[in-house]
């Protein structure tokens, strides 16, 4: 499990909703790409450290990213925003359809 991106799913009906864990970073390094089923979710935070200086300790990683595999999602219905340190992407189940024989 990646430590930087900790990450709760909720289920509820038709409705799917992550939150993920990303304090102080801004909406500008945060990528989401949904691609043949998988969500992946990026971060690079790169800019947040000082190269010109020398550190004694850096614990914080400046690029790390996440993967969940996500089958039957309706990729028209995807929504994202960031807020107070949590990043929630909204998505939907698509519908399953009865196919009619003739």
């Amino acid at each position: 499990m990646n430590e930087n991106l900790k990450t709760n799913v909720l289920v509820e009906g038709d409705d799917i909703q992550m939150i993920v864990n990303v304090p102080g970073i801004k909406k500008e390094n945060i990528s989401i790409i949904l691609d043949n089923g998988i969500l992946n979710i990026s971060v690079d935070d790169s800019e947040s450290l000082n190269k010109d200086k020398k550190y004694l300790l850096k614990e914080r990683d400046t690029k790390y990213s996440r993967s969940f595999k996500l089958d039957n999602v309706d990729l028209d219905n995807i929504n994202a925003e960031i807020e107070n340190g949590q990043l929630f992407i909204n998505l939907k189940k698509n519908q399953s359809k009865s196919i009619e024989i003739k």
